[in-house]
């Protein structure tokens, strides 16, 4: 009896383990009205984004014990003019290369998109449907 309680058990609760999917864990800094620029870090232990929190430009830092040590344009132009310290934030995702970049006034968001490889780096606005 006491095997047939446990096999009913296990065939009730397989389900529930094989669909589980495990949560992401990624960090990144607070936003805070007052940091002009703020460095979230990637999944890539070398790889950082800096983020100018007034304008929306944002950078790919990769640091190295060597000379292969960068800083490079994600977008080189200004989302607004004028905009205030915090007005951006960068989401991470569970997509590696992707995050997500909000104007937390104006409520616009861009698709954010990191490489190694220049041809795949970009910022793309999400448009919205409404």
């Amino acid at each position: 009896m006491k095997k047939l309680l446990f096999a009913i058990l296990i065939l009730f609760c397989l389900p529930f383990y094989s669909n589980a999917a495990e949560p992401a864990t990624i960090v990144a800094p607070a936003t805070n009205s007052v940091n002009n620029y703020l460095l979230y870090p990637t999944t890539n232990i070398h790889t950082f984004l800096k983020l100018d929190t007034r304008n929306g430009r944002i950078w790919q830092v990769q640091f190295s014990l060597d000379e292969q040590e960068f800083q490079v344009d994600l977008n080189s132009k200004k989302l607004v003019v004028d905009g205030k310290p915090g007005q951006f934030a960068l989401y991470p995702t569970t997509n590696i290369w992707t995050f997500l970049l909000l104007d937390t006034i104006h409520g616009n968001v861009w698709h954010v998109q990191w490489s190694q490889d220049p041809q795949n780096r970009c910022i793309i606005p999400i448009r919205n449907l409404n």
